[in-house]
């Protein structure tokens, strides 16, 4: 069974790079490049996420949260991976918390360590992300 899987990313480079990555170990990708992209997927009758990955340090923090309440309310059992450089927002860092967000680095092998953790039903325990 394949997962499905919604990658948000503004810089389309690096959104192609992690999607060529996660396509090559068999996820299904949805990629979004904006926020009101994400937002538009998250709402698709048809979407069927079980994972969103995202760099929810990009941009302000309100949008982040914004992001992870819409994501959450679509989608209660979502797994929610922020791939992302340290973080000084203490508010977005607490909305990661509550939300039950996983974090890891943003490197294509963190990402894809995460992601097979997550497949076998192993998700790492959820840590803040670095400040």
């Amino acid at each position: 069974m394949s997962v499905e899987v919604l990658l948000f990313e503004i810089e389309p480079f690096v959104a192609m790079r992690v999607a060529q990555a996660l396509l090559g170990a068999g996820y299904w990708i949805t990629v979004a490049t904006s926020l009101e992209q994400a937002l538009a997927k998250l709402k698709e009758p048809q979407a069927a996420f079980q994972v969103l990955v995202a760099d929810l340090a990009d941009g302000p923090p309100q949008s982040a949260q914004r992001l992870l309440r819409a994501a959450r309310k679509r989608f209660p059992a979502l797994q929610i991976v922020c791939a992302c450089e340290p973080m000084g927002d203490a508010g977005l860092t607490k909305a990661l918390r509550r939300a039950d967000v996983l974090t890891c680095d943003y490197s294509t092998d963190a990402l894809m360590e995460m992601m097979l953790a997550l497949r076998a039903g192993r998700p790492h325990a959820a840590r803040p992300p670095a400040s």
